[in-house]
């Protein structure tokens, strides 16, 4: 399956559960700084859940970055807090947020390659 076609259904899973924890969307809109019809326009896809959004979605509910992308069917490993984040990660995170958004789209989009393509080998190497 198409790894944007994972992210998206993914993201828009989590929208849903998020919603659960509010009486309406228009609530969820006030807390989040969506408007009423992108909710609905990503819950029904219409519309796609960009990085903009999901970021602010993270930053405003007080989530991981990254959140919106996990699988949301796992529970994430104690390591992926920040606190237990290697020196080296916590500079490429630090890196990374002082990229503009057009420009951590193209590193994502990037570094989505380079994970299928590890992903592939790994599959291989299984099957060797």
């Amino acid at each position: 399956m198409d790894y944007l076609l994972i992210l998206q259904q993914r993201r828009r899973e989590h929208l849903k559960r998020l919603l659960a924890d509010y009486r309406t969307q228009r609530e969820f809109g006030e807390a989040t700084g969506l408007a009423v019809n992108q909710i609905s326009h990503i819950l029904n896809g219409v519309r796609e859940m960009g990085e903009e959004i999901a970021r602010r979605i993270e930053s405003a509910l007080g989530k991981p970055l990254g959140w919106m992308d996990a699988d949301p069917d796992r529970k994430l490993a104690p390591e992926t807090a920040l606190g237990n984040l290697s020196a080296d990660q916590t500079q490429l995170l630090h890196d990374y947020r002082q990229l503009s958004p057009q420009r951590q789209a193209a590193l994502r989009e990037t570094l989505a390659g380079y994970v299928l393509l590890e992903q592939r080998q790994q599959r291989k190497e299984r099957r060797a």
